[in-house]
């Protein structure tokens, strides 16, 4: 798995504000982060091949549910996928821009 602590920078970087981290498991990592002045949960997954992450809005899910295992299973939100993690950062930012446009943040 990636490295908490880096993957952080790496979100910074790519555009967050802020990021907290929520859960850490052997497969997957949990952030609240802060992006263009909107909080969204992001949880990175580590997959047989590659690595792949879930995007779900603050407003879209309890603070109780958190947790790699729930967010996994919610039945909202918007995935991403990539080999690497750089590439899956990239993406990430674009795909929370695009979501930020959809106007579901309340």
């Amino acid at each position: 798995m990636i490295e908490v602590e880096k993957f952080r920078k790496m979100l910074i970087s790519a555009g967050f504000e802020k990021t907290y981290l929520i859960e850490e498991q052997p497969n997957c990592i949990v952030y609240m982060g802060i992006y263009r002045n909107k909080e969204v949960i992001i949880a990175l997954f580590k997959g047989i091949s590659s690595f792949y992450a879930k995007i779900v809005p603050v407003t879209l899910i309890l603070p109780s549910h958190w947790h790699c295992h729930y967010i996994k299973y919610l039945p909202v939100g918007w995935y991403v996928f990539s080999n690497s993690i750089d590439d899956l950062v990239k993406r990430l930012s674009e795909k929370v821009s695009k979501i930020i446009e959809l106007k579901v943040f309340y």
